[in-house]
């Protein structure tokens, strides 16, 4: 949220106007996990600094307990959650011509354990059965992490087609980009964009989990209920990290002229995270990353905090001139590099 805050700042700065939205900079908005309640919103043309206390009733909403005969399947339930987003989305519908760009809500289908979009393009083979789809239904789904929440069944509401969903996170790790950038060029979907340095440009926004440290004792013999816990947070670490290394190959991050002569990098990447334990707090440098938030239901009322430091790391990494001009949707506002002047504020 801070670095969205950041980056809704320069873009108004750089187009001089006051309600310009990221919408209306960026072509497609892709979301996984919890951050698909984020990405529904923004693709409406919604203002950043809107969001930030309907995120937090959305993490009020969530983290209800389950009812103790039912927590030996899922720790919270979803009930509030599911009465929450009915409330703020409404009749909305994943089709609906509330959308002012490209939407990319990605879940895990239970059924095959494999990756599953939704998307408001047109040409998508599964429009015409998920378009109408109710938006409140699909992020909570998206929303489902297993252990913590129970799954979602989705009906198609013309075609009757039905599944299960959870979190994404289980199938493809908990930053989307890399499946969002496979989207967006496959021949499976129809957005098949160009590769390019200046015909492609992808901002990811989000947390780098720090490692969990654990004795050697424990590391060598561990116990299968500890084996059970280890792996899910594992795996989906281990996947963030690979598809960030490969962003970074395909882009070179931040160093374009540190590519090879005669390489043409596949696009323009830029990566943004601030360091978070494994329930999303920020970890501010030189403290112990578990010395935050220790409980899901502390996360409301850190909220505000959390959001005012990391937009204050965002102010210091983020920049004006992070935002090539190949890719300007409309004249910019010719800045000087002065010290007071908003480039290089």
């Amino acid at each position: 949220m801070g670095f969205l805050q950041r980056i809704q700042e320069l873009l108004r700065i750089r187009y001089a106007k006051e309600d310009f939205f990221l919408s209306d900079y960026y072509d497609l908005i892709v979301g996984v996990g919890w951050s698909t309640f984020l990405a529904a919103f923004l693709a409406q043309r919604i203002d950043v600094l809107a969001l930030q206390e309907l995120c937090s009733m959305f993490v009020s909403a969530a983290v209800r307990p389950s009812f103790l005969l039912k927590r030996f399947r899922h720790l919270y339930s979803d009930r509030q959650l599911a009465r929450f987003l009915t409330d703020v989305f409404g009749t909305r519908t994943l089709g609906g011509d509330q959308n002012q760009t490209g939407l990319l809500l990605v879940a895990t289908d239970m059924e095959s354990s494999e990756p599953f979009a939704f998307t408001n393009h047109p040409d998508w083979s599964g429009y015409s059965t998920w378009s109408n789809l109710s938006l409140a239904d699909l992020v909570l789904a998206c929303s489902m992490s297993p252990i913590f929440f129970p799954p979602k069944r989705l009906v198609a509401p013309d075609k009757g087609k039905e599944g299960i969903f959870v979190d994404a996170a289980i199938s493809i790790g908990n930053n989307p980009a890399l499946y969002g950038l496979l989207t967006a060029t496959s021949n499976r979907f129809p957005f098949q964009w160009r590769l390019g340095r200046n015909w492609l440009a992808l901002t990811s926004v989000g947390g780098k989990q720090s490692s969990t440290r654990r004795t050697l004792k424990e590391a060598e013999q561990p116990n299968i209920l500890n084996l059970v816990a280890w792996l899910p947070s594992s795996l989906m670490a281990g996947a963030s990290i690979q598809d960030n290394m490969m962003l970074e190959a395909l882009g070179f991050e931040n160093n374009s002229s540190a590519a090879p002569a005669g390489y043409g990098a596949a696009l323009t990447y830029r990566r943004y995270e601030l360091l978070q334990n494994a329930l999303g707090s920020p970890v501010p440098p030189a403290e112990n990353p578990f010395d935050a938030v220790t409980d899901l239901s502390d996360l409301r009322s850190e909220l505000p905090a959390q959001i005012a430091r990391a937009r204050g790391v965002a102010q210091r990494i983020i920049t004006m001139t992070d935002f090539k001009r190949s890719f300007d949707v409309r004249r910019p506002v010719e800045l000087s590099t002065d010290a007071g002047s908003p480039q290089a504020r």
